[in-house]
């Protein structure tokens, strides 16, 4: 990256027929974990960075993601499923703050648990209201976290974070702990949490 950002300055003092005032980095993921090594290995690149959510252990991060890829390929949750799981979330854990607003304000805390606060199907097919004893207890795993990447390092995942959607027939979906989105509403606004 410090070749590219020498370049960059050369190409934009050239266009502008003067040197560039100030640089800054903003990196987020990948970007963020780039972001801190151009920090340490050339300071004066930048004049400011700001970092969100750098991966930092990136093979721990694929070991993790690896997991619970397995957890859910045994259960996967339908599209359908994932409205039914964000409105349980919601009615859990929006009000917990005091204020129904649509924004969860302290995931971990809210108390959500799969086992008895999602509906339970009869048998063992799942429908698009209810979920299996296997998907809640693959729920379970992944909110709790792996062994690979522990929850005081960002493992484990949060009730009512995103989901990634593999693509497919049945579009099936894994629980993701992206801490900064929450599932939408019925009514379809993203929200954030701070």
């Amino acid at each position: 990256m410090h070749l590219t950002v020498e370049a960059a300055k050369q190409i934009t003092a050239a266009y502008y027929s003067s040197p560039i005032q100030y640089s800054y980095f903003v990196g987020c993921s990948t970007g963020g974990r780039q972001a801190l090594t151009s920090a340490q290995r050339f300071p004066t690149d930048f004049d400011g960075i700001l970092v969100d959510a750098p991966i930092p252990d990136y093979v721990g991060e694929n070991l993790h993601t690896t997991w619970e890829a397995r957890i859910m390929e045994r259960a996967a949750i339908d599209v359908e499923q994932l409205e039914v799981l964000a409105a349980a979330v919601y009615d859990k854990c929006d009000g917990a703050d005091g204020l129904e607003d649509g924004v969860i304000e302290n995931p971990p805390a809210c108390g959500f648990d799969p086992a008895t606060d999602l509906p339970v199907c009869e048998g063992a097919s799942a429908g698009p209201d209810c979920f299996t004893k296997d998907q809640i207890d693959a729920l379970k795993k992944v909110y709790q976290g792996s062994p690979l990447l522990p929850r005081s390092r960002g493992g484990g995942g949060v009730p009512g974070s995103s989901l990634i959607c593999t693509c497919g027939s049945n579009t099936p979906a894994s629980p993701r702990r992206e801490m900064n989105r929450l599932l939408p509403r019925s009514s379809a606004r993203s929200l954030q949490t701070t």
